[in-house]
């Protein structure tokens, strides 16, 4: 599941089959075939809590995006009254996405079968999906059906709903964001329609930080936002979005949300309880004000970039570089040079690229050897350079296989994320491809060959040397030269360091930089071991 600052409806298709134990009698003739279901499923969103007035999530963008994977669990009772029976309980269904229409859609586990369109039904639909509901939860769920219609269906599922005190992983807080809906089905050209339109079960505090506004010289770089990191030190932890606000499902005991920003010089606490929150609302919160500083920044390849997503120019002195978190090196700002996944993943907001100032892994495979990944096959100079999205490569091997556990190279770097955490303002670190590396060494290593735009543009294929680069081991290190030595890995002759980038099914690119003036770009076995170096988009 995203969080998104859009109003998404969600499409999806499931088939209706008939139970092979059915009879006439329980079902009407016009059953007797399967009948397609179509589900519609909205998120209503947060509505805003301002002077005990509401105004609708949609003006505010605080509503939710399934995406593959997501499961929801799918109740149904039939008949009036003191008549109504449990048909469906607590039934798993997972999203997933459709070949031919792009769509998601909604399906059962294997062997589950659906059959419904009688009189008297109702659909309640809660996410996200447990499966570990306790049966009593669940006979409850009827018998308030029953003694209690007045009542939501969900009513003692949301009482009994976990709520974490740490939401600060994304997963605990989409764990605790229990949302619900109910309807009956309609019938619409000849098919049966569900239209479920979620409600959030609690209350959401969204809390923003004092930022800096990075207003840039190149006017083709939008501005760049980067909100104070806070340290929470109570027992709520809210969760970063990627706008640099926080998030936090405030569950029924209303805890205060303590923390500190500016290396814990500044303290702040938050009242969840004053007004009372209510579900489905939300409140913001702005720490001192919120307030904004402005940086007019130009920005350049060399730039310092931090572990808290702000910037240092290259010029900065030594002394003072040492007292901050430098991760990374930024080695491109030109947008066209940019992948357009990493722009995706950014909602287009992109700034620049940046090189970790450490090698992650020394001695990793690439991944399985002779299996085609189906990636754009870097074969001349010019798909080399042309081939700039190692998030786009990343992304497609992680959809396609599943995780990175076959793909040593790929896992290493994106382990990273856990070793070196960065703001969500960024793509998070991934394994470059083979035309980010032409970038890194064209603008970083000074080699003079890779700036040859006849190079850049050549259908020359197989393995690639270039000499007459100068020390490019020394002209990278020189970049990392007022970083702590303890903080950064320098690079060495004959260093060698994966791309992302296929050559064949059995090769893909590799990058090595010499201290005689050498640099290569070869195919290299996919079981090879080379070094990893990870990027990242802000």
């Amino acid at each position: 599941m995203k969080i998104q600052n859009i109003y998404h409806l969600l499409q999806a298709a499931l088939f209706l089959l008939l139970a092979v134990s059915c009879t006439q009698e329980e079902f009407p003739a016009a059953q007797d075939k399967a009948q397609q279901l179509t589900i519609s499923v909205t998120d209503g969103g947060y509505t805003s809590a301002v002077d005990g007035k509401t105004t609708r999530a949609v003006e505010n963008g605080y509503t939710t995006e399934f995406t593959e994977g997501d499961a929801c669990g799918l109740f149904m009772v039939r008949g009036l009254y003191s008549d109504k029976k449990m048909i469906y309980s607590n039934v798993k269904l997972t999203a997933e996405r459709d070949a031919a229409t792009g769509n998601l859609v909604w399906k059962p586990e294997a062997g589950t079968t659906l059959a419904g369109g009688l009189s008297d039904e109702e659909y309640h639909l809660y996410y996200p999906y447990k499966a570990d509901l306790d049966d009593t939860v669940i006979s409850k769920l009827l018998e308030h059906a029953i003694m209690q219609p007045q009542l939501p269906f969900f009513y003692p599922l949301d009482n009994s709903w976990p709520v974490k005190d740490d939401q600060s992983s994304y997963a605990d807080y989409t764990a605790s964001d229990l949302m619900t809906a109910s309807c009956t089905p309609t019938l619409e050209n000849g098919k049966l329609r569900l239209d479920f339109v979620m409600a959030h079960q609690r209350p959401l505090a969204v809390i923003e930080m004092p930022k800096t506004v990075y207003k840039f010289t190149d006017t083709r770089i939008p501005d760049y936002t980067v909100g104070a990191e806070a340290t929470f030190t109570g027992t709520a932890k809210p969760l970063r979005m990627a706008d640099g606000t926080y998030r936090y499902l405030v569950p029924a005991s209303m805890p205060a949300i303590e923390g500190s920003y500016d290396e814990g010089n500044r303290e702040f606490t938050i009242n969840t309880s004053a007004p009372l929150p209510v579900y489905g609302e939300y409140k913001k919160y702005k720490v001192d004000g919120a307030a904004e500083t402005i940086k007019n920044h130009t920005l350049q390849v060399g730039d310092f970039f931090l572990a808290d997503g702000n910037l240092l120019p290259k010029e900065t002195e030594a002394s003072e570089v040492r007292t901050v978190n430098v991760v990374g090196i930024v080695f491109q700002t030109d947008p066209k040079r940019i992948g357009q996944a990493e722009k995706n993943k950014l909602g287009g907001n992109v700034h620049g690229l940046v090189m970790a100032v450490k090698n992650i892994a020394t001695w990793r495979a690439w991944g399985p050897y002779g299996q085609d990944e189906g990636l754009t096959k870097c074969v001349t100079k010019a798909d080399n350079y042309n081939d700039i999205s190692g998030y786009g490569n990343c992304e497609h091997i992680r959809a396609n296989r599943g995780s990175f556990a076959n793909y040593p190279a790929f896992k290493a770097a994106d382990d990273y994320n856990t070793i070196c955490p960065v703001p969500s303002t960024t793509t998070g670190w991934y394994l470059p491809a083979s035309g980010q590396w032409w970038d890194i060494l064209q603008n970083l290593g000074g080699c003079p060959a890779l700036a040859d735009v006849t190079l850049q543009t050549s259908s020359d294929s197989g393995d690639f040397f270039w000499s007459g680069q100068g020390d490019v081991p020394a002209a990278l290190n020189a970049w990392m030269g007022k970083i702590a030595t303890a903080s950064k890995d320098i690079f060495n002759d004959r260093d060698w360091f994966w791309s992302s980038s296929e050559y064949l099914d059995t090769g893909v690119r590799a990058w090595a930089v010499y201290s005689d003036g050498y640099v290569n770009c070869n195919w290299r076995n996919k079981g090879f071991s080379h070094g990893v170096r990870p990027v990242l988009a802000f």
